[in-house]
């Protein structure tokens, strides 16, 4: 059986661990651009269908202001206050952009992420991996400021330990033996499911 940390801290570290290797790399590129901007879902967990909205933060670079492929991070913090759920994702990904000339840049983005869901009435908060693929459409509106919109697929999986010990720690396994060495089971954990739902949002980016 396998045992982590308490999923208080579990999340937060995996999450540190990707940006203090992804953000050195990205930051070393020529060109950089950060963004923000509001983006709308509405996924629907086994548990809670929900109508989440919130905003995105991201950081892309590339090794010119023209390259046609660009590697990004990106934040995500949503919420729908009518059901009680919160939700932080963490992913990086790519942009790649049609070979197009002018202000205007359609592409394809796509991310991998990590995230945490805590929805009310559950014991617990709920591990997340996300997947996504939108197309994005870029638009410079002058040499540093520019605009840009998406529409894509978000899926997220719960991926979730089943149970947690006595001390705080989380294990793979149910039933007789587990949490052994970490004072017995506290509790089974609830799951909040899967889901995969199309996703838009809106923003605006500045580059240097």
């Amino acid at each position: 059986m396998t045992h982590r940390q308490p999923a208080s801290c579990w999340m937060p570290h995996r999450l540190r661990t990707l940006a203090v290797i992804l953000l050195p790399a990205l930051t070393g590129c020529a060109h950089k651009s950060l963004y923000a901007g509001y983006v709308q879902h509405e996924p629907s967990f086994d548990v809670v269908d929900a109508d989440l909205s919130g905003a995105s933060f991201g950081f892309t670079g590339a090794a010119t202001k023209e390259a046609r492929t660009r590697g990004f991070v990106q934040v995500d913090v949503r919420s729908d206050d009518d059901v009680g759920l919160d939700l932080v994702d963490f992913s990086f990904g790519g942009l790649f952009y049609a070979p197009t000339t002018g202000p205007v840049r359609p592409g394809l983005q796509l991310g991998l992420g990590l995230g945490r869901a805590d929805l009310e009435g559950l014991d617990n908060s709920n591990s997340l991996v996300s997947l996504s693929v939108a197309l994005r459409v870029d638009w410079q509106i002058s040499e540093r400021v520019g605009l840009y919109g998406l529409a894509g697929i978000r899926a997220y999986l719960d991926t979730t330990e089943p149970t947690t010990c006595n001390d705080g720690t989380t294990s793979t396994s149910v039933g007789q033996g587990t949490c052994s060495h970490h004072g017995g089971i506290n509790h089974y954990n609830d799951y909040i499911g899967d889901s995969t739902e199309p996703e838009i949002g809106f923003g605006l980016t500045v580059s240097w």
